[in-house]
């Protein structure tokens, strides 16, 4: 189920993230704990929003969700948010192979990616093409995500990709974070 935010009429050229956010809860972990937040904080809504921010948001309606941040404590939580810039205007040459070591990791469940001005909701990687798999969420219709078939799909490289992203990681028994924390004291994450 994809929440739609209702206080606005129109999303155009900040919501895509928002329900990019949503929809990488929902898969993550919203069948297992029944929560797929609506943001409470109405503020932000009409402007610019990055994974960044929604990854903050996204954490800030769930004790389940926790935001990895630079040098900090990573509270026991359900789903581990960890958003990064890893670059100015493209990914940097040097961040590729980590972030391809992390998501690749059996406890990888998706990623809020940009390319453009355009958010995606990433839910799988192809290693051989080094593409994310992602959903549209400009033309998503319907309400029941597991209807989305494979050719509704796109492919984003991650040579094109923005280098502002959030990977998400399921931490049910905290093996997660101890096996991610040498990455996360490597690349240059979010606060």
């Amino acid at each position: 189920m994809i929440v739609r935010v209702t206080c606005n009429n129109d999303d155009k050229g900040w919501g895509c993230c928002y329900r990019s956010g949503q929809m990488l809860v929902a898969n993550s972990i919203g069948a297992i704990l029944n929560i797929i937040p609506t943001p409470k904080n109405t503020q932000a809504f009409g402007r610019h929003t990055g994974p960044n921010s929604i990854a903050h948001l996204l954490s800030d309606q769930s004790k389940d969700i926790a935001v990895v941040r630079s040098g900090s404590v990573i509270p026991p939580s359900r789903l581990l948010l960890v958003p990064m810039r890893l670059g100015m205007n493209c990914i940097e040459a040097r961040y590729i192979d980590i972030m391809e070591k992390m998501i690749t990791k059996p406890s990888f469940s998706g990623a809020i990616i940009g390319e453009g001005n355009s958010s995606y909701y990433a839910h799988a990687w192809n290693k051989q093409t080094r593409e994310f798999i992602c959903v549209d969420p400009h033309c998503i219709k319907d309400d029941n995500i597991d209807k989305i078939e494979i050719a509704q799909c796109i492919r984003i490289c991650m040579f094109s990709m923005a280098p502002s992203m959030c990977l998400a990681f399921l931490d049910s028994n905290n093996s997660c974070r101890k096996s991610l924390q040498k990455y996360f004291d490597i690349l240059p994450l979010a606060n």
